[in-house]
């Protein structure tokens, strides 16, 4: 007895996190994803830090013809997105002074809950978008530079 006590002293608290976290990647991995158009809160400067602050356009909240709740808590998330470091810089340089399509694309889960996915440039993820931009980064003390590829 004292055995099983012991082992469910030391399986359940890693058991119990271990399948909250695996049920929400499940939900994650099966939500459907909304790219909802954004606009920059100051154009010539959407990057602060390494986040990109934004706004959802409304009436692409409301052509996606979601339900009042969903449409409610997509409303209500954070109006920042996380650019990694390694490409804020290049990111920042290429979007100064450009008026890009962008959007964020939103998974909604089974339970209304909503979150944010990738952000999309001119159609494609951040990544492919800075894969095939025609801006290479510089090496020069790892700093990203805007040079026009030929």
């Amino acid at each position: 007895m004292k055995k099983l006590i012991l082992v469910l002293a030391v399986v359940l608290p890693v058991l119990l996190p271990v399948s909250a976290v695996s049920k929400m990647m499940l939900e994650r991995s099966i939500a459907p994803i909304y790219k909802i158009k954004i606009t920059g809160y100051d154009p010539r400067d959407m990057l602060y830090g390494h986040f990109l602050r934004h706004r959802f356009v409304e009436e692409d909240i409301i052509a996606q013809g979601l339900s009042k709740e969903v449409s409610d808590n997509i409303r209500s998330l954070d109006r920042r997105y996380y650019i990694p470091e390694a490409e804020a810089r290049r990111l920042d340089r290429i979007l100064r002074g450009r008026k890009l399509d962008m959007h964020i694309g939103v998974g909604v889960m089974p339970n209304g809950k909503v979150f944010k996915d990738q952000l999309y440039i001119e159609g494609r993820t951040m990544e492919e978008f800075l894969r095939s931009s025609n801006f290479k980064k510089s090496n020069k003390n790892n700093k990203a530079t805007v040079r026009p590829v030929f």
